[in-house]
């Protein structure tokens, strides 16, 4: 037996974030759903509707019954029939709909998603591999590998390109492009954080900056570049009076914590800060472990925090931070509440 009030809010959700007028509570709600499937959703836009529809419902419905308790405030969930096919069509048109309009209209595109608290490694057609972290969209766009090579990324990922002179690969987000140049690079580019980065790892590339000077920078081996997303807010990139930097070179953080990039630690399992403000570390937390966090602690603000984590479960990470910042917190399935 189904509800067909869950069918709705299902299709409900996915509307709202294929539009981009989803709250974060609402998105929050939606991954969770998302999470039980997020293989199925998968697709390529080279399926007609039909196709992707009966594929993913057959495949929903060969798992038989999936059953989520209250104690984790999620709603009961019995995937029968109607609530099956709402949430592959939520889904499929999820993934069709491509928030960056200069590509809109292109057709066989793939999309891959990789839900908050899970990774995704991919491998593309001419070998490249990329691991998307936790809260990321990666799309192919049509015509890959072929006189060129080029996604779009919006969250986090690790790329290890095959060079190819004659395919140049770009990765493009919504502060900057990355062309590569021979490389292994990686790229954080979150709508919500205060900034975006590339860290080069190995080999060369070129970022072409997306405001009205068209910047180009190359970077060598162990730097990186770090943009801010608002660069129309009080915030700065610098440590001193000069003039606020849309933008500034630095290093990769290498010697903080042994055999480790503090840049790249997620890629083996690692949940790694350097010198960073709590505000920012909280939606990557978020990301992580897929919770919630309400910070009601304004004196939290003042504090900076130097931590590596391996396999230690929230509260163990939280209960790190205590060490150094004088709060409580208070758990509610996956709200976490901090005062």
């Amino acid at each position: 037996m189904t509800d067909p009030n869950q069918s709705q809010r299902i299709n409900f959700l996915a509307h709202k974030w294929q539009k981009g007028t989803i709250t974060q509570n609402e998105k929050a709600e939606f991954e969770r759903w998302y999470t039980l499937f997020d293989d199925v959703f998968e697709v390529n836009t080279g399926e007609t509707r039909e196709e992707a529809e009966a594929r993913i419902y057959k495949t929903i419905l060969s798992r038989g019954n999936i059953h989520v308790s209250r104690k984790r405030n999620q709603p009961r969930i019995f995937v029968a029939a109607s609530i099956a096919l709402a949430l592959a069509i939520g889904g499929y048109f999820l993934l069709n709909k491509h928030s960056n309009q200069q590509f809109s209209g292109q057709a066989d595109q793939s999309v891959y998603l990789s839900p908050v608290g899970k990774k995704k490694m991919l491998t593309l057609s001419d070998g490249t591999v990329v691991l998307l972290n936790a809260g990321s969209k990666l799309t192919v766009l049509p015509g890959y590998n072929h006189q060129k090579r080029e996604v779009l990324l919006e969250g986090e990922g690790y790329f290890t390109v095959v060079h190819n002179p004659k395919s140049p690969f770009s990765v493009h987000t919504f502060e900057f492009d990355v062309n590569d140049l021979g490389t292994v690079f990686n790229v954080k580019a979150y709508r919500g954080d205060k900034t975006s980065e590339t860290s080069l790892i190995k080999g060369s590339i070129e970022i072409v900056l997306k405001n009205k000077l068209r910047n180009k920078i190359v970077l060598s081996p162990s730097e990186k570049l770090v943009v801010l997303n608002n660069p129309s807010s009080d915030l700065s990139l610098n440590n001193d009076d000069k003039p606020t930097l849309h933008y500034k070179m630095a290093n990769i953080t290498d010697k903080v914590f042994k055999n480790s990039i503090v840049e790249t630690d997620w890629t083996n399992n690692k949940l790694s800060f350097y010198d960073q403000q709590f505000e920012d570390i909280v939606p990557v937390i978020e990301r992580w472990y897929n919770v919630k966090l309400i910070v009601n602690n304004k004196q939290l603000s003042g504090y900076r925090f130097t931590s590596t984590f391996d396999k230690e479960n929230i509260d163990e990470v939280l209960t790190d931070f205590k060490l150094t910042a004088n709060f409580n917190y208070r758990r509610e399935g996956y709200v976490i509440t901090i005062y």
